[in-house]
């Protein structure tokens, strides 16, 4: 059933984008919430593993349009200037909206309705703000989706969302696992995705305001870097639990900030018609990273440690493509300043 929801994502994030450009922001919008709530009422009713198979893949293809919606209208009013902090505060309100939707299902009945009901309510209630906007940014978007065209354009972002993906979706599926395996009780693994999840929701802002001051690869390469240190720390390290909350923290505020600064480098300088089409390639990059990340990763876990050894190996060479980047526009601005002094 994840994987009905994954391909479904993947689906979304390459088709929705036409439903955009046809019906504008707004409107695509509020048919993909009530496209969300009504395939959450059709799982609540049919409990047949076929039918919700079928349910949880058009889940995920209006969830990809419900991000896709946002974040390429996000990226569209935003400025080159100030992108990095509005995709921080996206990001801060999305992972707290997820923790505080973990915490209402914990007294919820879950062989009842209730459950279903309720999330279909909220996606109703999503609708409201956007019917009552006075903001005009629902006219149509022309623009085409080229993945290839924009991927000479970033290559940076691209690759960024592909290594956010196989990062991201290890870190939330298997980084209990490997806690449990290394003989923590349920209430310290608990405390330990609480951590990571706070350190999502914390560091988000100021890094995006970080890279709206400095060059965003830069910012990138630094979270690379984090990463593989946290990784070279815990790799066999026995730290007293609350120095491993603190680290898995820094962690979480490292892992999580990779796809909305990738985001922000692959739209610095597009245009506001291209918007649409950068956020569904960066959407279906970071799936299928998504999808690699979780069948690749449990290999390692075999291994003392493994989950971090994956977690190290991958933001190493990841950080050692960027450093390459960055020593080659480094070399070609060097070139062109020699040749323009020669002149």
């Amino acid at each position: 059933m994840n994987s009905a929801q994954g391909a479904g994502l993947l689906f979304g994030a390459f088709f929705c984008g036409r439903a955009i450009n046809r019906f504008g922001y707004i409107k695509a919008f509020n048919l993909f919430s009530l496209g969300l709530a009504l395939m959450l009422l059709c799982q609540a009713k049919l409990s047949d593993p076929i039918f919700w198979i079928l349910f949880r893949g058009l889940s995920g293809v209006v969830i990809s349009g419900i991000y896709l919606a946002i974040e390429s209208w996000l990226a569209e009013i935003s400025s080159d200037s100030n992108r990095g902090r509005a995709f921080g505060w996206y990001m801060v309100i999305l992972y707290l909206a997820q923790s505080v939707s973990q915490i209402l299902l914990i007294d919820s009945h879950i062989n009842t309705l209730i459950p279903y009901v309720g999330a279909a309510l909220l996606c109703v209630i999503s609708v409201a703000p956007m019917c009552l906007t006075k903001l005009d940014f629902a006219s149509r978007v022309d623009s085409q989706s080229d993945s290839k065209g924009l991927s000479s354009i970033s290559r940076v972002g691209l690759a960024a969302c592909f290594f956010a993906g196989l990062v991201v979706a290890p870190a939330y599926g298997l980084l209990p696992v490997h806690f449990q395996y290394m003989g923590l009780s349920a209430t310290q693994v608990g405390q330990i995705m609480s951590a990571l999840l706070l350190g999502a929701l914390f560091f988000q802002w100021p890094i995006g305001l970080l890279s709206d001051r400095f060059p965003r690869v830069f910012i990138l390469f630094a979270l690379a870097s984090v990463i593989v240190f946290v990784s070279l720390i815990l790799l066999g390290a026995a730290l007293a639990f609350f120095w491993l909350l603190a680290v898995i923290f820094l962690l979480g505020g490292a892992v999580f900030s990779i796809y909305p600064i990738a985001v922000a480098i692959t739209c610095d300088g597009l245009a506001p018609k291209d918007m649409v089409a950068a956020a569904s390639s960066l959407l279906f990059t970071y799936s299928i990273g998504a999808l690699i990340g979780p069948i690749i990763a449990p290999l390692f876990m075999n291994l003392e440690d493994g989950f971090f050894l994956y977690l190290g190996a991958v933001s190493l060479l990841t950080g050692m493509a960027i450093a390459l980047l960055i020593g080659r526009r480094i070399l070609i601005k060097y070139a062109q300043t020699s040749t323009l002094k020669s002149e």
